[in-house]
């Protein structure tokens, strides 16, 4: 018997500047690049300085790319950490309640006629939205299921692998056993 699987032909259609984006599954490597690529970043929020924070170093005007990856890992992290929490799917809609999102029938692979969505952006979203968009419409279709974060302290960046692998690399997973031996045979 077959495992049933997510609607592979799910798309999610951005039109902006008379051009389209096309998002499906597979674009769940460009999300979990995007979060790994501010890895070592941390949004700063307090009354006396709001940025980016690089070590110890304060970046006050972090760029709309940068702020993007700071949401979508935030969000990744929370989904990877609880899982899709009531917190989490609201905050997420509280999001995407100001998105204007039509639907049209599309046809798929198969000849099927499918319910699309739309984002009709007339505007620039801001960085959150973007963040929240992308990510809410992977998360509804299946796409983040296998994604983990790596388990080597130094590393914990996000991959997307089956159920058992622990590392984002073979690199990390001989680390991890190294450390592990070595510690093993100081005892």
């Amino acid at each position: 018997m077959k495992k049933a699987l997510h609607n592979k032909q799910a798309l999610f259609i951005k039109q902006a500047k008379g051009g389209f984006s096309r998002w499906d599954e597979d674009s769940i490597d460009v999300l979990v690049e995007l979060a790994n690529d501010v890895h070592n970043y941390e949004m700063v929020d307090t009354k006396d300085y709001r940025g980016l924070k690089v070590g110890s170093l304060l970046v006050p005007s972090p760029t709309y790319s940068e702020r993007t990856s700071l949401v979508t890992m935030a969000f990744l992290d929370r989904y990877i950490e609880k899982g899709a929490t009531i917190e989490l799917l609201g905050e997420l809609t509280e999001i995407l309640a100001e998105v204007p999102f039509q639907h049209v029938l599309m046809p798929d692979g198969r000849g099927q006629a499918n319910w699309e969505f739309i984002v009709d952006i007339g505007r620039q979203l801001d960085a959150e939205e973007f963040a929240a968009i992308f990510f809410s419409h992977l998360l509804s279709i299946g796409a983040l299921e296998n994604a983990k974060r790596c388990e080597m302290d130094d590393c914990r960046r996000f991959f997307v692998g089956p159920p058992n692998r622990k590392w984002c690399s073979d690199s990390c997973g001989s680390k991890y056993r190294v450390r592990k031996k070595r510690k093993r045979d100081s005892v």
